[in-house]
C-alpha cells in the first residue's frame, strides 16, 4: 500500500512504523506513482514462470590463441567461419586451396582489436595473389613481418549480432546481446543479463530490442534462427561462467542465419587474466 500526503510532514518514526506494517507514505505525488509502478512491475515478474537451474560445467581455462577461440565458440554451439592463419612464408595459392573465394583477409585481433577502422580488414578478396598482396601489406604497416594473417571464407547473409560476457565488479558475470557490427556504438541496441540464463530468458530480452524486428524478417527477409541464437548465447554464458579466467569475451559479428540454419561467427575478441600479474592479455 502506498499513502500519499502530499503537503503534509510525516516524522521519521511514524514513516518507519507504517513501513513496518507493509505501508509506504510519500508526500510527493510524482514518487507515489512510481513506487505503484514498481510494485506492478514486480508482481509481473514475480508471475513469471521460474527457469529451471542451469548445470554448472566443469572449470577450463581460457583460450590463448586464434584455434583455441574457434574449439571454445564450438562448444557454445556456434560454428566458426572456415579459416586459417597465413604464415609469413607462405604462398596462399597453396595455403588456401581448401577455402572457397572470395575470402576475408584480416589481422587477428591479439595484434589490432580496432581492424575496421586502421584498415586491416579486406573483404571479397578473389584471389591468391590479392590475398599475399594484402597479408604483405599488413605486415609492413604494424611493423610485423613474422606476423600471422587471418584468412577467412566470406559469409554472406544474415543478421549481425553482438553477443559478448563480462565479468562486470558491480553486478557480476553478464552476458549481453543486441544489434551487432559497425553500428553497435551508434546505435546501442543491446540488453544485458546477469548470468547464467536460460534460453526463455534471452528471447525475452531480445523481444525488447529493434533487433527483433530484423530477425523476424524485415522487409521481405526471411525470419532468422531465433532459437540457435538463444541457445548459444544460454551456453556462451555457461561456458563463460566455467572459465574464471576470463575478463570479457565478445563475438561481433554473430551472423544469425535463416531459420534452421544456425549461427556463424566472424570475429572473436577475448581478454584473459593473468593469475599471477593481474594483467589481461587479448587472444
Amino acid at each position: 500500500m502506498v499513502i500519499s500526503c502530499v503537503g503534509e510532514t510525516i516524522d521519521a518514526r511514524m514513516r518507519q512504523e507504517f513501513r513496518d506494517a507493509g505501508v509506504f507514505i510519500s508526500t510527493d505525488t510524482v514518487m507515489t506513482m512510481r513506487a505503484l509502478a514498481w510494485l506492478y512491475r514486480r508482481q509481473r515478474v514475480l508471475s513469471r514462470p521460474s527457469a529451471p537451474p542451469r548445470v554448472s560445467l566443469p572449470t577450463r581455462a581460457p583460450p590463448r590463441s586464434w584455434s583455441e577461440t574457434m574449439d571454445y565458440l564450438k562448444a557454445s554451439a556456434i560454428q566458426p567461419a572456415k579459416w586459417l592463419v597465413l604464415g609469413p612464408h607462405d604462398q596462399a595459392a597453396n595455403a588456401c586451396a581448401g577455402l572457397a573465394y572470395p575470402l576475408v583477409v584480416k589481422v587477428l585481433p591479439s595484434e589490432s582489436e580496432h581492424k575496421t577502422e586502421l584498415g586491416l580488414v579486406k573483404l571479397r578478396v578473389r584471389t591468391p595473389a590479392e590475398v599475399d598482396a594484402h597479408a604483405a601489406d599488413f605486415r609492413q604497416r604494424l611493423g610485423k613481418p613474422e606476423m600471422g594473417v587471418l584468412v577467412q571464407e566470406m559469409v554472406d547473409g544474415g543478421v549481425e549480432v553482438v553477443l559478448s560476457c563480462l565479468r562486470n565488479t558491480d553486478f557480476g558475470p553478464i552476458v549481453s546481446i543486441g544489434t551487432g557490427g559497425i553500428a553497435i556504438e551508434l546505435f546501442r541496441d543491446v540488453a544485458h543479463l546477469a548470468l547464467p540464463v536460460s534460453p526463455t530468458q534471452v528471447l525475452q530480452a531480445l523481444q525488447k530490442l529493434k533487433l527483433w524486428t530484423l530477425l523476424q524478417g524485415f522487409r521481405g527477409q526471411p525470419p532468422a534462427d531465433t532459437e540457435a541464437l538463444a541457445d548459444a548465447a544460454a551456453r556462451f554464458g555457461d561456458m563463460f561462467l566455467a572459465t574464471p579466467a576470463l575478463s570479457e569475451f565478445e563475438i561481433n559479428p554473430l551472423l544469425v542465419r535463416r531459420r534452421g540454419e544456425g549461427l556463424v561467427a566472424v570475429d572473436a575478441l577475448v581478454l584473459a587474466h593473468d593469475a599471477k600479474t593481474a594483467d589481461v592479455h587479448p587472444s
